[in-house]
């Protein structure tokens, strides 16, 4: 466009001059606010073309072969592209070409300058409407490649999503497993563990009620039932801890059964021995029963009079004996409050344990009764210092 219009302001008339350069600022404005030109700027182009060439043309017999080969090397320098891009154009320039070289010659000088502008415009409107669509061209295929690598990428990422989402399901789903298989693990192994001290724990809990500890057996049976309770309902980590209270109550309590044990075969010695003794001394045994920790025997002698004995055990382990004596005449039931008089009765229970002592080895101590006169530190009444414990 620079070129044309230095070559339009050397040849052309100032009229026209004036009027191509007042339309270039015009063009120059509407760009610059942004208004689309559309063909405006070919119609000025060719305007300057054809303004460009008067005067130009040759002198006859001379430079048309020039002129056309230059004209021909132009259109040639479109290419393919242009005839694909711009098939109307392609075809008004093969058509103005062969009507400038029908015009070449002498005395169609005038023709030849006419037809050559026109040519040339012709030309320049075809190679800018082929480069204009083979811009277009190459950026809609640009848009498509990077539309397509695009949608390529997002295949890609959503393929690595999926691949991603697949690994964290197959490790969530072997989280899962191991979970299984880890509280599966812990059922057995406190199933198992149950299995080892359930017969231990249920003889424990017998036991500890026929020695009259329903407390412990109670615990005991309890204890038992949270490991049940746990294996039933599949809780893995309370069945373990549950099993585990159990282990370490079992010691206890079986400590506990040893000293109950070792009690009730104190008493039952000492029961026995008592027995012996009163039998010796001319009671009658007529009744004898277990009450709880305790046990009770009953007595009678010729005279009538009636003793009910009961062999219980004292906190720190110590059996004692406790007589109801009732019949005998010197046995005050209320004693007055200068104190009780059991003198006969006391002499014969006193003949009593110390049979015991001689025969089965029992140390007892000082005979008590209410209402009786402190003689020194009153001791407990008459209970087993030595037993064997079963």
């Amino acid at each position: 466009m620079n070129d044309l219009l230095v070559r339009v302001r050397t040849a052309a008339p100032a009229a026209e001059l004036v009027a191509i350069e007042e339309r270039l600022i015009q063009l120059r404005g509407e760009a610059r606010g942004g208004e689309p030109l559309g063909g405006a700027v070919e119609e000025l182009r060719g305007r300057l073309v054809l303004l460009s060439s008067r005067g130009n043309a040759p002198q006859p017999d001379a430079g048309y072969d020039t002129v056309l080969a230059r004209l021909e090397q132009q259109l040639a320098a479109i290419g393919p592209d242009g005839a694909r891009h711009d098939p109307e154009g392609r075809r008004a320039c093969t058509e103005l070409l062969d009507q400038l070289r029908a015009a070449a010659g002498s005395g169609a000088e005038t023709r030849f300058a006419a037809l050559l502008g026109t040519v040339e415009h012709a030309l320049t409107r075809h190679a800018g409407t082929a480069r204009r669509h083979a811009d277009q061209e190459r950026l809609r295929e640009a848009e498509e490649r990077r539309r397509s690598e695009e949608h390529v990428a997002a295949r890609m990422a959503a393929e690595v999503a999926a691949e991603e989402a697949a690994e964290a399901a197959k490790a969530a789903e072997a989280e899962e497993t191991a979970v299984h298989e880890r509280r599966a693990a812990a059922l057995v192994e406190a199933a198992d563990r149950l299995g080892v001290v359930r017969g231990s724990a249920e003889a424990v809990a017998g036991e500890a009620r026929e020695l009259a500890d329903p407390d412990l057996a109670a615990r005991v049976e309890r204890a038992l039932h949270t490991v049940t309770g746990a294996l039933g309902a599949q809780a893995a980590e309370d069945a373990l801890e549950a099993v585990g209270a159990l282990e370490r109550l079992l010691p206890e309590a079986e400590a506990r059964l040893d000293e109950l044990q070792l009690a009730f075969t104190r008493r039952s010695d000492l029961a026995e021995a008592l027995q012996d003794a009163m039998c010796g001394e001319g009671f009658t045994f007529t009744e004898g029963s277990e009450q709880g920790a305790a046990f009770v025997l009953r007595f009678e002698r010729p005279s009538g009079a009636r003793y009910e004995t009961t062999v219980a055990t004292e906190a720190d382990g110590t059996p004692v004996l406790v007589y109801h004596v009732e019949g005998e005449p010197d046995v005050t039931l209320h004693p007055a409050a200068e104190g009780a008089v059991c003198d006969r009765t006391e002499d014969l229970l006193e003949r009593v344990h110390k049979a015991m002592g001689e025969r089965d080895g029992f140390l007892p101590g000082e005979l008590t009764w209410q209402g009786k006169p402190p003689r020194g530190q009153a001791g407990p009444l008459p209970g087993a210092g030595r037993g064997r414990r079963g």
